[in-house]
């Protein structure tokens, strides 16, 4: 199975079987956000640390390695800025307390509604709740290889899509079935 660039409709198509789902969790790995989307499934760990647990993971996941944000109505609740702001260990706890915390009040309860990929590649999701996780483009095409998002499958290696700075692309064989759907 091989990668093979999408268009930004075939994209969205996609990352539309989140629509419907609920949000479950939001934190960071260093400087990238991941959130969590569907229903939590158990696996066995293949960490070293905690080889042979059981972990319990939500069915989809977006990693976020650009801009981002977490809006509701016309405020913004968390960014990026405040991870790149912060400084020291102190600070980047109570910034991975304040992502538990909107994970657990606003996350929570809230369901996917729509998904779009603009023409520039920002990705925006539309939340209940009057939330909206936006992944912003802020760099040029000529960063090719730079990574600005992915979305995958936990379950499913072959689930990936990615976009970068040439475009967007996936494994299409993994997605044929959602591909092929007629637009309702």
């Amino acid at each position: 199975m091989s990668q093979a660039k999408l268009s930004r409709t075939e994209a969205a198509k996609i990352l539309s079987v989140l629509v419907g789902q609920p949000s479950a969790e939001m934190f960071r790995a260093g400087g990238m956000l991941m959130v969590g989307f569907g229903e939590l499934i158990s696996r066995v760990s293949k960490l070293r640390a905690t080889r042979g647990q059981t972990d319990w993971l939500s069915r989809y996941s977006l990693h976020i390695q650009t801009a981002w944000r977490l809006i509701q109505t016309n405020t913004v609740l968390i960014g990026q800025e405040d991870i790149l702001l912060a400084e020291g260990d102190s600070e980047m706890a109570l910034l991975d307390q304040r992502l538990a915390e909107l994970s657990s009040s606003h996350l929570s309860r809230a369901h996917v509604e729509a998904i779009e990929i603009t023409p520039l590649g920002d990705l925006l999701v539309r939340l209940s709740g009057n939330l909206r996780l936006e992944a912003l483009v802020m760099n040029s095409s000529l960063s090719r290889n730079a990574e600005r998002w992915r979305f995958f499958v936990v379950d499913n290696l072959h689930s990936h899509v990615e976009s970068a700075g040439d475009g967007m692309r996936a494994d299409r064989e993994a997605w044929q079935d959602v591909l092929d759907e007629k637009d309702q």
